[in-house]
């Protein structure tokens, strides 16, 4: 186990962290298509699904679950076909509703 007060931990986190808020802000983009170049551009299944996952892996790591939310959103309207989405929506919809322990 590593200790916190090793020298050069706590910058290493905070390094880590910026990376991946900077990471979860280029999915976002992909996901709702802030990346394509041209108005007749469309947007690619594959790297949408690909991104999107990795947003919302990244959105609960970092504890941003409208974000989250936000991203299987717009999945499941962008790849209908993949029920997946759906069944993530629900697991953070009963996350939401069940009560925090004091």
């Amino acid at each position: 186990m590593y200790s916190t007060s090793w020298p050069g931990f706590a910058g290493e986190t905070e390094e880590r962290e910026k990376l991946r808020k900077r990471s979860l802000e280029q999915c976002m983009e992909i996901v709702f298509g802030g990346n394509l170049r041209w108005a007749n551009e469309k947007l690619d299944p594959f790297w949408v699904k690909e991104a999107g996952l990795m947003a919302g892996r990244l959105a609960r790591r970092l504890g941003r679950a409208e974000q989250e939310w936000k991203v299987y959103s717009r999945l499941a309207k962008e790849l209908p076909g993949m029920s997946l989405w759906q069944a993530k929506l629900d697991a953070l919809r009963v996350k939401q509703e069940t009560p925090k322990k004091p």
